[in-house]
């Protein structure tokens, strides 16, 4: 396996081909095959971030690490207010769902998402020596699970006060939008690296998106929505748009840099 310090730039150029050739190949074998949802996001999550892992072993305790510790309290907030609200629906192969509200894929969407995100970044785009992980992680930690622990009180103690008017754009900014625009202004130095970031999962998030609507993977059934896009017949929120493909990468990096990697 070439090392940053070996690789050559044919190899490096392969690498370019196989990230632009591989969510194509996941939308024909979707197309083609009868896959649900959580095939699905193997196909375009899952196998992309296993082959990142490959050539940046040294990296994946720490963004493994990250993802795990995100995505739980991430999960069942964020999508169990979404589901509350009708912000949008998964087509779940399941019965079992999280407080009975939130399907398996939502939490594996979360994980790989969230993971092939971070170990894109640290492989194509940061490129940095493996250092320490950040002691704000401790922070990061308390702040997560005190908000579980606060969502969880108010979740089964006083449901309907969760039933939020344009659920989704409120989540978008509060949980995304403000922490990476914060964070953005502190450290304008990362925002060309997590422009670049951004820009390739917009491509992946598009594909995604086009695929699961089509497939009925998922839709979005609630009324509170700022605006509509409507592409060769199927459509979407504005929000999606905005949060979904632009906004979320810029997010997931944010809280990565700050609490657990370096700023640098």
């Amino acid at each position: 396996m070439p090392s940053k310090k070996t690789q050559t730039p044919l190899h490096r150029k392969r690498e370019y081909v196989f990230l632009v050739v591989f969510p194509l190949v996941a939308v024909l074998l979707s197309l083609l095959l009868p896959i649900n949802l959580f095939f699905g996001l193997i196909l375009f999550h899952g196998l992309p971030a296993l082959w990142l892992s490959y050539q940046c072993p040294k990296k994946v305790p720490k963004v493994f690490f990250f993802t795990i510790l995100f995505t739980l309290p991430f999960a069942l907030i964020v999508e169990g207010i979404a589901e509350m609200n009708n912000a949008w629906w998964l087509a779940t192969a399941f019965d079992w769902r999280a407080l009975h509200i939130v399907p398996v894929e939502a939490i594996l969407w979360s994980i790989l998402a969230f993971y092939h995100i971070t170990i894109f970044y640290e492989y194509f785009v940061d490129g940095k020596r493996i250092g320490q992980t950040n002691k704000r992680i401790k922070v990061f930690s308390t702040l997560l699970f005190a908000c579980l622990a606060l969502f969880l009180i108010v979740f089964f103690l006083n449901p309907l006060s969760l039933q939020i008017p344009y659920a989704y754009l409120w989540l978008g900014i509060v949980v995304g939008f403000l922490p990476a625009l914060c964070f953005l202004i502190f450290h304008k130095k990362l925002l060309r690296k997590f422009a670049l970031a951004a820009a390739y999962f917009f491509y992946v998030n598009f594909t995604l998106e086009m695929t699961a609507l089509s497939q009925g993977w998922w839709g979005f059934g609630g009324t509170h929505f700022i605006g509509w896009v409507n592409i060769s017949g199927l459509g979407f929120p504005l929000e999606e748009f905005i949060f979904y493909f632009i906004v979320a990468t810029f997010a997931i990096l944010a809280y990565y840099e700050y609490f657990v990697d370096d700023t640098r």
